[in-house]
């Protein structure tokens, strides 16, 4: 979520009891003017669940008493309430927000910046947790799926075409790398698995092609040809403007036309016939 996003947020707003448990942001608070729903992690689900509450002034108690925080008992807050209750209008709650944000990260001696903008620009900002959202997205279940579930409107268009199950399967993959508490699998992640996945992105494989490739279990040999299979292809849907041939053939064809475009792994070559 966006900062403003979140603080918009209020109780009736939440749906903790779900699989994973979901948020729904209002178009009104969107920076997208859409409908969105979002989903957050079981971890982020139980530090919501602390702050649920408003302390009601024990019955009896004098006026100041009352404006004490002591002895006072925990109640369920109104659904009507905001979520994070800072008062004031949206940009009064931001400066509070992000004044609040500024003293924890010093406590937390995280307060280092930028060499070339020690007076600006903070290593650790709000905005962080989008870019980590993102990065960590992109790799486990995929660019698109990433930008869409952050809200990226153009994204988002073809990504919710996916029924709500699939969405919610998607972030369930990718909710164990999201943790701050507690080890995720990314400390112990394969690291060939991820080269194998990020060589098959390159040449055009999507998400969801990839979804059933038992990657971890194949060998160089059979990644590669993998990817041989989808640059053929692509060079196939290209008509007949391109061609592969052996390396004994190059000449020949470069004598009557084509020109050379590369090599692939196998030593043949990719020739293209130039527009007229």
């Amino acid at each position: 979520m966006r900062l403003a996003e979140a603080l918009n947020l209020r109780i009736s707003d939440l749906d903790l009891e779900s699989t994973p448990a979901c948020v729904h942001i209002k178009a009104e608070y969107s920076k997208t003017k859409r409908n969105r729903p979002v989903f957050i992690s079981n971890e982020a689900r139980e530090a919501i669940k602390d702050i649920l509450y408003d302390l009601a002034p024990p019955v009896g108690q004098s006026s100041e008493d009352k404006r004490r925080h002591i002895a006072k008992p925990k109640i369920v807050a109104p659904a009507g309430r905001y979520v994070f209750a800072y008062t004031g209008d949206i940009w009064q709650r931001e400066k509070l927000a992000i004044l609040n944000f500024v003293r924890v990260r010093e406590r937390a001696g995280l307060n280092e910046t930028f060499e070339d903008y020690k007076s600006t620009f903070h290593k650790v900002h709000f905005h962080l947790f989008r870019k980590f959202f993102l990065t960590k997205g992109s790799d486990v279940i995929g660019e698109h799926a990433a930008h869409a579930l952050i809200g990226h409107s153009f994204y988002m268009d073809t990504y919710y075409r996916k029924s709500e199950e699939e969405r919610r399967a998607d972030y369930l993959k990718l909710m164990p790398y999201l943790t701050v508490l507690s080890s995720h699998p990314a400390e112990t992640e394969d690291v060939g698995e991820k080269i194998k996945r990020q060589m098959l992105r390159a040449v055009g494989y999507s998400q969801e092609e990839m979804v059933g490739l038992k990657l971890s279990e194949m060998d160089d040999e059979a990644v590669q040809r993998l990817i041989r299979e989808k640059l053929f292809a692509t060079i196939m849907n290209n008509g007949q403007r391109q061609k592969v041939v052996s390396s004994g053939d190059v000449e020949r064809w470069i004598g009557e036309g084509w020109e050379w475009m590369g090599s692939l792994p196998d030593g043949r070559s990719v020739l293209r016939l130039p527009s007229s």
